[in-house]
């Protein structure tokens, strides 16, 4: 496991566009809005550009994959955000300098499209990466999720920690994380890329949220996953997920049910599943069954699905498409309990 060094206050991020395009205004935005965080801000030289290319990509591949090596070669950058998501991060993936990427270890952050540089991410670097919001659609606050605060203020002289307070659990298990106020989005960002400090987080959904036990049990192993239409579209490619022990972790939004089961079957044929020790599922945001019976939910279709899978899996894991934006560890190793109605979701840095 290649573990970044934790997300500093005065860090220098690095901003790409590895999928679709953003207009100029949003890209002097999204640098405002970090600016105001405490970071400084690089951008990649593609996304400077403000290309369009058919409308849904920020730059030629290998001009954006340039950029995410540009990134991790740079000493002085010390985390990469993604603008956006929707489409093309997939045609990077041969032309990433996956060598200097292994040997530069950076908290890298992005989701939904972003799925296939983190599968490959791990893939060839063993690179711990972040399942969580993307500077555009979350931290500008668009949404309106209340992530337009501060994401630290000064406590004690240590910047972040009127964000949280940590307790331990009854088990020693994690970091138990009492959220103060409503900035969700940010606080989960910042206490999942402060693992390197801590060692251990407990994840939490949102006030008001609860897990959704599907099947009950406990399970450990590395959190790998992500965005289910990506992970089954990178089917049959060097870069598609391994067959390693893991808890898998799934979203996505837009797609019909027909669609959903025919990538659950593709998992399923390839071998995904057959290691599959645990699985966690988000949000399926706007996913239905129109012109079949649109009386079928998403929710029940997946718990049917998943109820016969014969491991744990819990539900309602709040890293999605809707507006309040938890961030998970991909690559670390996480431990589910699910008893009755109740689930807890940790993590660690652990070998």
């Amino acid at each position: 496991m290649n573990l970044p060094k934790p997300l500093r206050r005065e860090a220098c991020v690095g901003l790409i566009g590895p999928s679709s395009p953003i207009t100029h205004e949003q890209r002097l935005l999204c640098k405002e809005k970090l600016e105001a965080q405490g970071f400084s801000v690089v951008y990649g030289e593609e996304l400077q550009k403000d290309e369009n290319i058919y409308g849904y990509l920020a730059g030629t591949a290998r001009g954006r994959a340039e950029d995410v090596n540009r990134m991790f070669a740079d000493g002085g950058i010390e985390a990469v955000f993604c603008t956006r998501g929707g489409y093309g991060s997939m045609q990077l993936l041969p032309y990433l300098d996956y060598a200097c990427i292994r040997k530069n270890p950076k908290v890298f952050v992005g989701y939904s499209d972003v799925t296939a540089l983190h599968t490959a991410f791990w893939r060839y670097c063993k690179l711990v990466t972040f399942h969580g919001p993307m500077v555009k659609p979350d931290l500008l606050g668009e949404n309106g999720d209340g992530t337009k605060q501060a994401l630290w203020r000064e406590n004690e002289g240590r910047a972040g920690q009127a964000l949280w307070r940590e307790n331990e659990d009854s088990a020693g298990a994690g970091r138990n994380l009492q959220w103060e106020g409503q900035d969700y989005t940010w606080n989960s960002l910042w206490a999942a890329c402060s693992m390197g400090d801590t060692h251990s987080l407990r994840f939490q959904n949102p006030p008001g949220e609860r897990f959704a036990v599907i099947r009950a049990g406990r399970a450990c192993g590395r959190l790998l996953g992500g965005n289910l239409s990506v992970l089954a579209r990178s089917l049959g490619s060097a870069y598609g997920p391994g067959r390693e022990a893991c808890i898998l972790f799934l979203e996505d939004v837009g797609e019909s049910l027909p669609r959903i089961h025919m990538y659950l079957t593709q998992l399923q044929y390839a071998g995904v599943f057959d290691r599959v020790r645990g699985v966690l599922l988000g949000d399926f945001t706007g996913c239905g069954n129109q012109g079949y019976d649109g009386s079928l939910t998403a929710e029940a279709f997946l718990s049917a699905w998943f109820g016969k899978l014969g491991v744990p899996v819990v539900a309602n894991v709040c890293s999605d498409h809707r507006s309040l934006m938890g961030t998970l560890p991909l690559g670390a190793l996480c431990r589910m309990e699910a008893e009755g109605d109740e689930a807890e979701i940790y993590f660690s840095t652990g070998a």
